[in-house]
């Protein structure tokens, strides 16, 4: 029996995850997340993590947020550089890619779990990686990228 080291499936895989590393770069070198709009109201949430206030007096969940600044924290040890504004941007560009990953990652099950085809599976993966609204989610600092996070895994667990 031979087995074949470079099949069509594993081809697509690596291309999906050599094109998500590569549009990662290219978003973290394109955009810089602190100049966003929103970034000022939110970075409060990092002032409440890092103890220097004690309300943040913002309605949304922390969930997002504590994960973002976890990161940062973590971060912060591995980098040289001169200003915060980079290691945060570093740092949200991070997660959010994280998150986007584990949001890939359960649609993926969900999708070999309702027997599409891997290849098409993996076209679908790079398609969403490069599609606006995915671009757009990895480039914001709100919590409403949880939702696409979450919702590819809970499609695999309700399938199960």
């Amino acid at each position: 029996m031979e087995y074949k080291v470079l099949s069509l499936n594993n081809f697509y895989k690596i291309l999906f995850f050599i094109g998500f590393y590569i549009s990662f770069l290219i978003l973290y070198l394109s955009y810089d997340i602190t100049l966003s709009p929103d970034f000022e109201k939110y970075y409060r949430y990092f002032k409440f993590y890092s103890g220097d206030i004690e309300l943040t007096g913002l309605e949304q969940g922390h969930l997002y947020y504590f994960f973002t600044y976890f990161i940062t924290y973590l971060t912060r040890f591995q980098l040289n550089t001169n200003t915060l504004n980079e290691i945060i941007n570093i740092s949200l560009h991070l997660s959010n890619n994280i998150l986007f990953l584990i949001g890939l990652i359960g649609f993926y099950k969900y999708l070999i779990e309702k027997k599409f085809n891997r290849t098409y599976v993996y076209l679908s993966l790079i398609l969403l990686s490069y599609l606006p609204a995915g671009i757009q989610l990895r480039l914001s600092f709100k919590p409403e990228i949880l939702g696409f996070t979450f919702l590819g895994w809970l499609l695999y667990f309700l399938n199960k």
